[in-house]
């Protein structure tokens, strides 16, 4: 190879050189184009995968704290009802055993989520309530989890459980509430991945659909099955593709938990498809997908641009260099060529660097002299430049990468001398404090300090320095418009070669954000998200500390309990959006109408509480209730529409009316039903007789309950009797409630509670199919009678009445034509529609149906021409008084009238009297029913009734 150089010639050897030269220029340009491709690419990553998992951290918070408060609210909603259930065998003498019984029936009732339930153990760890009655009684103290219930009785608890039948564990969370009188931890338990629709996306909908990645990069969230829950412009199932690259992204999602995979894509509104770069993280809790993806050419377009430019200039210097080298080689190689020619009678010999052998004096052995003198200095100098360089750059090196992390690092950095005098600032300490270089260098670090600290604190701060050599906290510090931030601060010393300290460097980052999610999280625990009032837990707070202040002081203090009338049709009419936006408003004419001093709750729902302190003459309780009821007076505007609320509310005082938060607040509810009760649109004020009527109630629905598990009702019949002949052609059935002891419960009593908590529909089939079971022996003995039986509202509003009727019919075999059914007007008028289906299909079975109470509903003439009516029945307190009061003589005339004009039967209830019985038969009233022929009897009294009087109709 030497001797190849030595054989070229000079301007060969420039040619080479120069070539070298701009190959080792093109390779340190591909070197350096590398290095900044890759450093982009790490960063794209880094923002993808740091976007994904800040979304997937977000959604994971939000779903966290949903969970927790809805199941700590069912957990407190039951404790509340052992509650009363206790309450009730303490203060009315209810058997605790069955008040335990009917507490269990209550928390088996409810369902958590979709697989989760309430259960109760002791203190013991003995499984006191359980959906699962085979598991009652069972000592389960030996689990972890049930341990660490009996230890702390009240709280979250997490953990993992696998159901018999399933592979592995899934992860649950459960919350207790402690019922000390009778030791039983209430625990409502559920899967996390059965809570998904708890999460409110529209809490992070806006922020993730704002972040932008490259030029129309973006992130969004699928759920397993594909579904879009956010995307900046996709809706539907992003699964249903029908491309190959799209589903093997799709696949990918589907089958891992978290990865990177790149793509071809085409979005609707372009024509060719491009390669995109996908980062996703998988929730496996709520089956979730977090996706951050964009264009790869985005990405790559600063690389492109670089790229292009070193090829142009690669282009430029090889243009330029060429000539260059062909003029300098010419200058250079003339006189070397005379200067070879002398040297070629020389030896040199071979070294580290290249030596010429001169022996002659002249101008070419001077040079030659001083150029191999040259050669050895230069070898010299290099050896020491060539470790000095090494050093040097390694130096560099280390000094680029500390100012590389001082300047990109996103917490604030400043440097200071041991005085406190700051000398260096990185950018993230501008972006945080708002000062600049110019504003802070040389100043010194106490410029940023707050008033929130004092003097000591600062000292045992710098005394920290000293001693230990650094210092970390949290600290409040002040920016450079004046306002003050919170910030996680760390202070470290520099220590020169001899140990002392040349500077500090504090390390420091804005935890503004932090702290204030932790106060929206404390604000959401005590206060309802829609209004902002106090929610249940703070209104207890606040009550417990107006009953203190109320006792220290001997004061008295008012709860009324609000609760609006029919808000459900507001909903149901306009939607819970403008029903939200009513509540706000009735929120806010409250507020105008109460006291600062006073405190205003939401329960939920439409249910509001009032806390009334220091009452004067001017604030008395009836008089802000009054205020209150006239705030309402005025319309509610929603959507162009007048909506009128009226509210019923419950009074309660303390001490009079109770001594606890819980015990005022319950017996103002009592209160405030007994107002809705009376009519609505009132207040109530509470007493100790309404009490004891609503444990009475609940009493009497609980022995409802036994008596039709323990078949106790039983059937009366009350003949009617048809004019002038006065035979006997029906009967009408009457549910009767017989006690052990022989006694009877007025139906006055059970009926209405059997309609509102519905077991008048349980209590209807049994009417209805022992009635019929009876009549039909009558039938098969020949005396061919109608029997007629009631239909409350709630029967009537069953969808598959018509087919219970056919099966009860079906099983006992009583003809159809036979049967009749009375039902009131007014529930005729209130459910119109869904009358005239029902009424329709039973007639057309040949069921006739009656029209009970004809006259003191809505009479309208409407519904005779429209619905399938047979039978019109007048009510008792027309026929009572039609012998001393000519208006109601002639208002049933006028009944019988239009009756006959219609075609239709005519049923006077309640004849006691002859002559009552007279002025009927006058009329040619078709038939009569009341005690002048025969109160209501049993079965038994019906047959012997009908022997005598010889019915056979």
């Amino acid at each position: 190879m030497t001797d190849i150089l030595r054989r070229l010639s000079v301007r060969a050897k420039l040619g080479l050189i120069s070539a070298t030269i701009l190959l080792a220029f093109s390779v340190g340009l591909g070197v350096l184009y590398g290095n900044i491709r890759s450093n982009v690419l790490a960063e794209i990553e880094t923002e993808l995968q740091g976007t994904t998992q800040m979304i997937t951290n977000m959604v994971e918070t939000a779903a966290d704290v949903s969970i927790k408060n809805y199941l700590r609210a069912l957990a407190e909603t039951n404790v509340e009802i052992l509650s009363k259930l206790h309450s009730g065998v303490i203060h009315q003498g209810l058997d605790q055993a069955k008040a335990q019984e009917e507490a269990r029936k209550i928390l088996r009732s409810q369902p958590v989520a979709d697989t989760g339930y309430i259960y109760c153990v002791n203190s013991q760890g003995t499984v006191t309530m359980h959906p699962h009655p085979s598991v009652q009684g069972k000592d389960v103290s030996e689990s972890a989890f049930v341990r660490d219930q009996m230890q702390r009785k009240q709280g979250f608890l997490a953990y993992e459980w696998k159901n018999p039948g399933e592979r592995q564990a899934r992860a649950k969370v459960m919350y207790m509430a402690y019922f000390e009188p009778w030791d039983w931890i209430v625990s409502v338990t559920a899967y996390k991945n059965e809570f998904s629709s708890l999460i409110s996306v529209e809490d992070f909908r806006k922020r993730i659909e704002s972040i932008q990645l490259g030029k129309s990069g973006y992130s969004y969230i699928v759920s397993d099955s594909g579904e879009v829950i956010i995307h900046p412009f996709l809706k539907g199932n992003l699964f249903e593709v029908d491309h190959a690259e799209g589903l093997r992204l799709l696949e990918a999602l589907s089958e891992q938990t978290s990865g990177r995979l790149t793509y071809q894509w085409r979005n609707p509104d372009e024509i060719l498809s491009r390669e995109k770069v996908v980062f996703f993280n998988r929730i496996p809790e709520y089956g979730w997908i977090v996706c951050s993806s964009g264009y790869l050419d985005e990405f790559y377009a600063p690389l492109t641009k670089m790229r292009n430019l070193i090829l142009i200039s690669l282009c430029l210097v090889l243009l330029l260099t060429l000539p260059l080298v062909l003029i300098i080689s010419r200058n250079i190689t003339l006189p070397l060529e005379q200067l070879t020619q002398a040297l070629t009678s020389c030896n040199p010999d071979q070294g580290q660097m290249a030596r010429v052998q001169w022996e002659s004096t002249d101008e070419f052995g001077s040079l030659a002299k001083h150029f191999n003198g040259f050669m050895r200095n230069i070898e010299e100098a290099t050896q020491a430049l060539a470790k000095e360089a090494e050093e040097r750059e390694q130096a560099e090196k280390e000094l680029q990468i500390y100012k590389r992390i001082f300047e990109s690092a996103m917490e604030g950095i400043s440097l200071t001398t041991p005085d406190g005098t700051i000398v260096a600032i990185n950018p993230a300490f501008t972006a945080i404090t708002g000062y600049t270089e110019e504003d802070i260098l040389g100043q010194p670090s106490s410029l940023l300090r707050s008033e929130k600290h004092s003097d000591e604190f600062f000292a045992q701060l710098w005394q920290s320095l000293q001693s230990k050599g650094s210092w970390a906290g949290e600290i409040w510090n002040r920016k450079k418009d004046g306002g003050t931030y919170p910030e996680w601060l760390s202070i470290s010393g520099i220590l020169d070669e001899s140990g002392k300290t040349t500077h500090y460097v504090a390390v420091f980052h804005d935890i503004s954000a932090i702290k204030d999610h932790e106060k929206q999280i404390r604000f959401l625990a005590y206060h309802d998200p829609l209004t902002s009032l106090p929610n249940r837990t703070l209104l207890l707070q606040h009550l417990e500390q107006a009953i203190n202040r109320a006792k220290s002081r001997q004061e008295e203090l008012a709860i009324l309990y609000l609760d609006l009338d029919n808000f459900k049709n507001v909903n149901d009419s306009v939607g819970h959006a403008l029903g939200d936006a009513m509540l706000l408003e009735f929120v806010e004419r409250i507020q105008a109408v109460v006291r600062k001093t006073d405190t205003l709750a939401r329960l939920g729902g439409d249910e509001f509480v009032v806390i009334a302190e220091e009452l004067v003459k001017e604030n008395t309780p009836l008089t802000l209730a009054e205020r209150i009821m006239g705030c309402l007076e005025a319309p509610f505007r929603l959507m162009g529409r007048q909506f009128y609320a009226t509210a019923s509310m419950g009074i309660t005082l303390y001490p009079q009316d109770g001594t606890t938060p819980g015990e005022l607040i319950k017996n103002a509810d009592l209160a405030m039903y007994q107002a809705k009760d009376s009519g609505k649109n009132r207040y109530h004020r509470y007493t100790r007789e309404l009490n004891a009527l609503v444990t009475k109630r609940i009493q009497m629905e609980a022995d409802l309950r036994t008596a039709l598990d323990q078949d106790r009702i039983t059937v009366h019949f009350q003949p009617r009797v048809a004019l002038p002949d006065g035979n006997t052609t029906g009967v009408e059935a009457l549910a009767r409630w017989e006690l052990p002891d022989g006694g009877m419960v007025s139906p006055g009593e059970f009926i209405p509670i059997a309609e509102e908590t519905g077991l008048i529909i349980p209590l209807g089939l049994v009417v209805l199919e022992k009635s019929l079971n009876q009549i039909q022996t009558l039938h098969q003995a020949g005396q061919d009678l109608y029997l007629s039986v009631n239909l409350s509202p709630k029967q009537f509003q069953q969808p598959d009445l018509v087919e219970s009727v056919d099966a009860v019919l079906r099983k006992t075999g009583f003809p159809a034509n036979r049967l009749e059914f009375e039902i009131t007007e007014t529930l005729i008028m209130k459910h119109l529609e869904t009358s005239l289906g029902n009424l329709h299909r039973l007639s057309r079975r040949g069921i006739r149906l009656a029209i009970d109470d004809f006259g003191t509903g809505y009479s309208s003439l409407y519904y005779l021409k429209r619905l399938p009516i047979d039978v019109l029945k007048v009510d008792r307190s027309f026929v009572q008084d039609v012998e001393d009061d000519p208006s109601d003589a002639k208002l049933v005339e006028t009944i019988i009238l239009l009756a006959k004009n219609f075609g239709l039967r005519l049923v006077a209830e309640g004849v006691e009297t002859q002559g009552q019985l007279d002025f009927l038969n006058a009329l040619h009233c078709d038939e009569i029913q009341g005690y002048l022929f025969s109160k209501p009897l049993p079965f038994e009294a019906l047959r012997q009734y009908l022997e005598q009087d010889g019915a056979t109709t």
